[in-house]
């Protein structure tokens, strides 16, 4: 696999994913007359092979695609998959249910090791890298987060549309997207990076805490390693009910809102 572009959206009452991906790949074998890709418990809609419609088949684990003739080695072609899904695993819905209106609403994923494919269709090998591009819909006034440049945004009556783009190829498991609601602290590293510190607008006291010495760190380890970051940017973003400590996704880490302390919690956790 050479590229991937989807474009997702949610319902969130429903906890349910809508997304259109649009795969380039190559073959690397004599003769393929079959695709198989992970994809559990996914509804498939629609599977297109080079613009044309084509049979397929799923399993309790897999989508199947058929190719009318062998492909031959060396050949270029394009997979368009629409589907719907509502995962239990990989990507996760809070506080929408909440009548109180209390909880914080939010989405965010969990692709380590290998659940990803419960919301994306895909070959989900950590081998296998590719050149990612996301375009994410989602109501106005929630902030969405995911790997690479945010290239744009196109703002609606009641959504907006974030469009992502990685400018080089990575694991698909390393796939995240967090949406709530954010405020951010921008920094830069000695090296040029440009450093995003998600944060909630009510905690912005907690920063300092949160993220001490968080430049520092970055500056230190180029150093220290003799290694450049190889990405364009690098995020950081709470996220609440997190089951881990946090998940190193390619240019954004997640990590429990557990960590964003106050200046008398740092003096007991740090």
């Amino acid at each position: 696999f050479k590229s991937m572009l989807l474009d997702i959206s949610f319902d969130t009452k429903a906890r349910k994913v809508l997304g259109q991906v649009h795969y380039e790949f190559t073959t690397i074998r004599p003769s393929i007359d079959q695709l198989v890709l992970d994809a559990p418990e996914i509804w498939i809609e629609a599977v297109l092979f080079d613009g044309t419609p084509v049979e397929y088949a799923t399993d309790e684990e897999h989508l199947i695609i058929y190719f009318p003739a062998s492909l031959p080695w060396e050949e270029s072609h394009q997979l368009d998959i629409t589907y719907s899904c509502q995962p239990e695993k990989g990507l996760y819905f809070l506080g929408w249910k909440d009548t109180t209106n209390r909880a914080r609403k939010q989405i965010w994923t969990q692709g380590q090791g290998i659940d990803n494919r419960y919301w994306l269709p895909h070959v989900d090998a950590q081998n296998d890298k590719l050149l990612c591009s996301l375009s994410i819909t989602f109501k106005n006034g929630y902030k969405v987060i995911s790997n690479g440049n945010l290239g744009s945004k196109a703002e609606g009556d009641t959504e907006t549309t974030w469009h992502y783009k990685m400018l080089e190829p990575m694991s698909s498991y390393l796939l995240m997207i967090a949406i709530g609601e954010y405020d951010m602290l921008s920094e830069t590293s000695a090296s040029d990076v440009s450093l995003s510190n998600y944060y909630y607008p009510e905690w912005k006291d907690r920063n300092e805490w949160t993220y001490y010495k968080s430049t520092e760190l970055f500056n230190w380890m180029e150093k220290e390693i003799g290694v450049d970051y190889p990405w364009q940017n690098y995020k950081q973003v709470p996220v609440k009910d997190f089951q881990h400590g946090a998940m190193e996704n390619t240019t954004a880490t997640i990590f429990g809102d557990f960590y964003c302390v106050d200046e008398i919690s740092f003096n007991d956790d740090n």
